[in-house]
């Protein structure tokens, strides 16, 4: 969507009705309704309007800023029997996203949650000055900073309103078909985008997906699919197989292709972020390219860091272990003695040769000067 000219649609203030939305949404690429909830609106209304349409619908199922801030939200008055809107501070503004939060996050397994606010918001916020009365901005920053780590550090995956609905799009065109045979289960994906996508097994309790048959993309739960999809044969057991694979990709990253053969991979995606690699061998017996930075977990985990969207050709092959020295070698000349040591010293140091000079490699080879 990035290199696209997409044209999106927002619609401020009230809620519109189905014939204002469909005389819309025909000038964009998708649409964003106006205010939703109990009684007005579409509130977690996301897809097409009618099928007659191909252009995508969003609507807010998170409050507005403006509407918990200036508006109000409405509080029953017994003095009335009537509701009225009463406008909220900005620490009662965060509290009440992170309930409206929780509430759709408890009610679906992955819910898409369309949270609209203004970028006027969080600037006037910059202006609150406790020490200054007469600076008075009813939001603040924190509000929208506070709610935003709630949804990161909960895995939650940020993604544009256009990214949302080429996926809708692509996932409405999709073909899945599923049959089960025991442990095994073999899905077919007919799809020429789905690279962003992953098939979420509801595996028995005590069972996890042990290896899926020539693919390499995969975790205990989910199965990471490459852009035109194909056929997966995925094994349950109670353990994974130790086969070297992708076990997370960064969000809105799109899975081109991949290849393997158990102890060696490579793979392409366009994206950017992190990816995590389990291997099948410690991780100094290999040699990775494409990747800007490597961070070792453990001895058979890696993350690969990808700073820039782009994308990426990524390699992971096995080094054959060198053999330098063989065990119980006597050197008796003084020159060979410096000679062998200097060698000895600089191959040490080689960070390319470190699978040689690994402590464990050493058992059994004795050096006598």
């Amino acid at each position: 969507w990035r290199d696209q000219n997409i044209r999106g649609i927002a619609v401020p203030g009230a809620p519109e009705g189905m014939s204002t939305a469909a005389e819309i949404i025909q000038y964009g690429d998708y649409l964003t309704g106006g205010y939703s909830g109990i009684g007005s609106g579409y509130p977690s209304a996301f897809g097409y309007p009618t099928p007659a349409m191909d252009k995508v619908y969003f609507s807010p199922n998170m409050a507005f800023d403006f509407t918990l801030i200036e508006f109000g939200v409405p509080v029953f008055d017994p003095a009335t029997g009537q509701f009225v809107p009463v406008p909220l501070s900005a620490a009662e503004a965060e509290v009440y996203w992170q309930d409206q939060y929780a509430g759709l996050m408890n009610h679906a397994s992955q819910p898409i949650i369309h949270w609209p606010w203004h970028d006027y918001a969080p600037t006037t916020g910059t202006w609150d000055d406790p020490s200054d009365p007469t600076d008075n901005s009813l939001y603040s920053v924190a509000m929208f900073t506070n709610t935003i780590a709630m949804a990161f550090n909960d895995n939650t995956e940020f993604a544009t309103s256009a990214d949302v609905a080429q996926r809708i799009s692509s996932f409405k065109d999709a073909k899945l078909t599923v049959s089960h045979d025991g442990t095994v289960i073999t899905a077919t994906i007919d799809s020429p985008a789905v690279g962003k996508f992953a098939l979420d097994i509801d595996t028995p309790a005590g069972q996890l997906i042990q290896h899926v048959s020539g693919w390499y993309a995969y975790n205990d739960d989910r199965v990471f699919l490459d852009q035109d999809g194909g056929t997966y044969v995925i094994q349950l057991g109670t353990t994974a197989d130790q086969i070297t694979h992708i076990t997370a990709l960064p969000m809105r990253a799109t899975l081109l292709s991949i290849q393997g053969d158990g102890d060696a991979l490579s793979f392409s995606f366009q994206g950017e972020g992190t990816v995590r690699v389990v291997l099948s061998q410690p991780e100094n017996q290999y040699q990775i390219q494409g990747a800007d930075t490597v961070e070792v977990i453990d001895d058979n985990t890696v993350e690969l860091h990808f700073a820039n969207f782009a994308v990426h050709n990524v390699a992971l092959t096995v080094s054959s272990p060198l053999t330098v020295f063989s065990p119980n070698i006597r050197i008796n000349s003084v020159n060979e003695k410096l000679l062998l040591a200097r060698k000895f010293d600089k191959l040490r140091d080689d960070k390319k040769l470190k699978n040689t000079f690994h402590p464990k490699f050493w058992r059994g080879y004795t050096l006598t000067l």
